[in-house]
């Protein structure tokens, strides 16, 4: 089987993190610091959990942007890093090659709702999705 690893969006990753499991729910989401997408992202944080009261969400964007890649990568090694981390194009082939990425499997596709790659896909502007792809 084709093996896809994706860096997930924030809204799918939510939708399936109250998906997959009916219990109490704690992640930590890491992101670059940009104003305007940290304020939206905390609004989102902030609607998931209303919506779902089982999930506690632990939102903390990078105070230096500069050395961001590498804080994640030093957590990461030593089991300490968050559950969702955002990176450029540039770096995940650093972490998916460092086995960082999680991989997309039919179940994590049915769990988030879709029935497979494609109907993930034409829910993304055409081609993007593709552009995430590390077989």
């Amino acid at each position: 089987m084709k093996r896809f690893l994706l860096v997930l969006s924030l809204a799918v990753v939510l939708a399936a993190a109250g998906a997959w499991a009916a219990g109490p729910v704690n992640l930590t989401i890491w992101t670059h610091t940009h104003a305007p997408a940290n304020a939206y992202i905390q609004k989102l944080v902030a609607q998931y959990m209303s919506a779902n009261p089982n999930v506690k969400i632990s939102y903390e964007p990078a105070a230096d942007n500069n050395t961001y890649e590498d804080k994640v990568l030093t957590a990461l090694a030593s089991g300490a890093g968050p559950d969702v981390f955002n990176v450029g194009l540039s770096a995940m082939y650093t972490f998916a090659g460092l086995g960082q990425l999680a991989e997309v499997t039919p179940q994590v596709l049915r769990d988030m709702g879709y029935s497979s790659m494609d109907a993930f896909k034409s829910d993304y502007i055409p081609g993007i999705i593709d552009k995430l792809l590390y077989n």
